[in-house]
């Protein structure tokens, strides 16, 4: 949150889709505020709350843009490349798996 604007600038959403795997959806950076690390800190908060959760799966639908920041994180590409249906954008499935040992 940018206080002096009162304006969001980085956001990200963690959903359950069973008792063990967790989605992220709805990763945005406010394009004048990106390549700052916001997007990796919003990205790296998710993963620790559903690591907190139990999670030992973690799925995401990324652009093909942005393969190689997930990827960065751990992240792999599953599947083949698919239209947004709201946006008709091109976008994959990614994974991760967590050991929860570590």
């Amino acid at each position: 949150l940018n206080e002096a604007e009162d304006t969001v600038l980085a956001y990200g959403q963690l959903g359950q889709n069973s008792l063990d795997e967790f989605q992220i959806y709805q990763m945005v950076v406010e394009p004048h505020h990106q390549l700052r690390g916001l997007g990796r800190q919003i990205l790296a908060a998710l993963v620790d709350r559903a690591i907190a959760l139990g999670s030992t799966r973690l799925v995401l639908h990324a652009r093909v843009t942005k393969v190689k920041f997930y990827e960065k994180s751990g992240f792999e590409s599953t599947g083949d490349v698919f239209p947004s249906p709201q946006t008709g954008v091109p976008h994959i499935k990614m994974e991760r798996f967590i050991n929860l040992s570590d």
